[in-house]
């Protein structure tokens, strides 16, 4: 004859996560209570810090870490037939020189991560229309802007740029393009942006 066991059921680790934010509550509010007794040593003050400490690491684990994942560009998964776009720098050279540089830095309203650093990787990109947020950097002088791209399978595209005081009046200007690299060839409109940044108080300010 089986006999059943009584007593409470274990949780299984659905059940732990769901409860999981009602116990860091719980833990918060405790520790908020001690921070109002007064720390007479010093070790009871390293105590405290190590647990408020704590707490701010259970507040990060207790969030979704991927939560913003939906917002960052996925390439195309491996094996499937891609096309490639890459940003492109030109430098002034000289002692004072510094480099004109732009990069793709979003991809049909996703992020690029790490755009700015990896400026020079190729970014993969399915088959099919794009659009394309551009950013150019020169010193801290910026400008962004978008461009529509049909890419086609195989290719490779690079960015482009063309930094030209008296493009338009009112200002400093950078051209955007894309071409395909194999041909040499525009594949993409022109886009002219104002290039704003600078410090502010200096001859270097260009305001927005």
């Amino acid at each position: 004859m089986s006999r059943r066991r009584h007593g409470k059921a274990r949780e299984g680790p659905a059940c732990i996560v769901a409860r999981f934010p009602v116990r860091l509550l719980r833990l918060k509010s405790r520790l908020c209570i001690l921070a109002l007794i007064p720390a007479r040593t010093a070790q009871a003050r390293r105590l405290l810090c190590l647990a408020f400490g704590l707490i701010a690491f259970l507040a990060g684990c207790a969030t979704d870490p991927d939560s913003n994942l939906a917002d960052h560009y996925q390439p195309p998964a491996a094996g499937k037939p891609v096309a490639t776009l890459s940003g492109t720098n030109l430098s002034e050279g000289g002692m004072f020189g510094s480099d004109h540089r732009a990069f793709v830095n979003m991809v049909d309203l996703k992020v690029v991560r790490g755009a700015a650093d990896h400026w020079n990787e190729p970014i993969s990109l399915a088959p099919g229309l794009h659009d394309i947020g551009v950013e150019y950097h020169y010193s801290n002088l910026t400008a962004r802007g978008y461009l529509p791209l049909d890419a086609k399978a195989g290719a490779a595209y690079q960015l482009r740029i063309k930094y030209n005081e008296d493009s338009a009046p009112g200002g400093m200007y950078v051209d955007f393009w894309i071409i395909d690299s194999t041909t040499g060839k525009t594949v993409s409109e022109a886009l002219q942006q104002h290039v704003t940044g600078g410090k502010k108080g200096t001859i270097f300010y260009i305001p927005q």
